[in-house]
Parts: C-alpha cells; structure tokens; sequence
C-alpha cells in the first residue's frame, strides 16, 4: 500500500514538473514570438524608409540631370550647369568645381602679380566643407599646387612638393585682405545654392548623393 502512495506522489511530482517546465516553455515561445515580432515590424519599418530614401534619391537625381549636362567618365558622373558650375561624383569623393578665373588672379596678385597655371576653377569639397585651388606655382619652398580653405577651421593650408604646410603670416593676410574667402569663395557658393534652391533643389540634396548611388541608377 506504502508503495502504490509511495509511486503516486512521485508520479504527481513528475507531471507537476512536466507542467512547469510545459508552462515555462510556452512562455518562453510567447516571448520569442514578441521578439520575433518585434524584429519584423523593425525590419518592415527599415524597408519602408530605404524605398522612403530611394525614392528621394531619384527625385534628386532627376532633379540633377533636368538642369544639368551629365558627362560620365569610367571612374566619375559629372553635372555641368550652363558652364557656371559643375558638380562631380567619383568614387571617394563629391565636390563642385566653380568656373570662376578671377579665384586665380586673387591667389596670384596675393603672390605678387605672378602666372600660376591654374585653369580658372577651384573646387568646394561637400564632405569636408574646403575650398581648393589646384595651381602650378614655383617657390623658394618647392613647386606649389593646392591652396586649401578650411571652413570650419578657417584656415588656409598649402601643398607643397606633395606636403602639407601652413602659409606665412604675410600670405596667409594677403589671401585674407584681397577679397578671396568672400567675394571668391563665398559668393560662388552662395549663387550655387540659389541655383540649386530655383530648381527644388538644395546643398544637403547634391551632397547626400554619391558616386554609387549614380552609378547604380544610370546602369
């Protein structure tokens, strides 16, 4: 008799475990279903966004390609308006190129009145937010080629010989006195942006695109 009361206890103790262990794995499935849910709503809500973004992009680009002559090179997309300004996408870097010669003779009168073999353009860098101009330009340093512009940093730096060296205190006033952050640098961009601003688009539009996004549509 000790051994049939004996066996049904145990018997109780196993099914109530069994049921424990029943109810703790239910639960645990509801969470993982939560969880699981959650995770597509999240995903749903990703995918809902980069069709969002995409579609913004071609916007964008349209946009670019209605005002614009594209020009595509194997390495960069280029957007040239009516030979004022032409924005560039290459593979690590987008930035637009003014047509602005007098960026030129301002570096060459802070110079002393000298030729430097720029081409009549300087760039403005979206990501980094500098000026530069590429020059050809001998000094009793080494061969000068780039004037750079820091924005941010308001800062002119010089390449020289390839290296990155600050200018004297004497150039860098001149540079400052003459007009070229201004009436160069400033105005140009300024008359991008309202370019840009007269066909529904604005700096954050051109500069939000890149090489790949270009690559990707025009293929």
């Amino acid at each position: 008799m000790k051994n049939k009361i004996i066996w049904k206890d145990v018997t109780l103790i196993v099914l109530a475990i069994l049921l424990i262990f029943s109810m703790c794995r239910i639960h645990t499935l509801k969470q993982s279903n939560k969880k699981l849910y959650s995770q597509n709503l999240e995903l749903n809500h990703q995918l809902a966004t980069l069709k969002e973004k995409n579609a913004g992009l071609e916007s964008k680009l349209n946009s670019e390609e209605s005002i614009t002559d594209e020009k595509k090179s194997d390495d960069s997309y280029s957007f040239n308006y009516k030979h004022m300004w032409e924005i560039k996408y290459v593979e690590d870097n987008e930035f637009v190129s003014f047509y602005d010669a007098d960026a030129g003779y301002y570096v060459a009168s802070a110079l002393g009145g000298s030729d430097i073999e720029n081409d009549g353009t300087f760039t403005y860098d979206f990501s980094d937010n500098d000026f530069r101009i590429y020059l050809d330009y001998e000094t009793p340093s080494g061969e000068l080629t780039i004037i750079n512009y820091s924005v941010d940093d308001d800062e002119f730096t010089l390449m020289i010989d390839g290296e990155r060296r600050n200018p004297t205190k004497e150039f860098d006033q001149k540079l400052r006195e003459n007009g070229l952050i201004e009436d160069i640098f400033n105005d140009d961009l300024d008359k991008f942006e309202q370019n840009l601003q007269e066909n529904g688009l604005s700096l954050g539009d051109v500069s939000s695109v890149s090489y790949d996004d270009v690559k990707s549509k025009s293929q």
